[in-house]
């Protein structure tokens, strides 16, 4: 079973650690060079908590945390789905689970529209977000826009 603790205020050093740890692990995402940090995530949490458009959640199944997941804005018609990490465990389907409880959230927030951007090279990514129904939809600087249609 699934359950989805918010990030914020209360967050523990040990879910920074954590959190820092499966970001280094994707940092190729990111386009910008910047080293992962405990104190960068920190600082990056911290962005997250003080903003009223952003949520993100910690994915846990049995106890273990195995995720994140989140909004980059929400709220309107149009909401934006955050980074997502698969943190720890093996692909058995708990992140697709992860992202069509985002769906059904952002819905009771009164979303119309659900769009994520994600680099053209990630193609493993692409499938997942394919998988789930999301559509490229447009492109958007260097990366592309997909939006859920399903």
């Amino acid at each position: 079973m699934l359950t989805y603790k918010p990030i914020d205020s209360g967050i523990t050093p040990k879910e920074i650690r954590l959190l820092a740890k499966w970001r280094k692990s994707v940092q190729q995402v990111w386009r910008e060079t910047f080293k992962v940090t405990y104190k960068g995530t920190k600082i990056w949490i911290n962005k997250i908590i003080n903003d009223p458009k952003k949520l993100y959640f910690f994915v846990i199944k049995n106890d273990e945390y195995i995720g994140q997941l989140g909004f980059d804005k929400i709220g309107g018609n149009d909401c934006y789905i955050g980074m997502v990490i698969r943190g720890e465990g093996k692909s058995d389907g708990s992140m697709t689970a992860a992202m069509k409880f985002m769906i059904t959230l952002s819905k009771k927030f009164g979303t119309k529209n659900i769009y994520l951007l994600i680099h053209p090279d990630m193609s493993h990514a692409i499938q997942f977000y394919e998988k789930i129904g999301f559509r490229f939809n447009r492109k958007v600087k260097e990366y592309s826009r997909m939006k859920y249609e399903g």
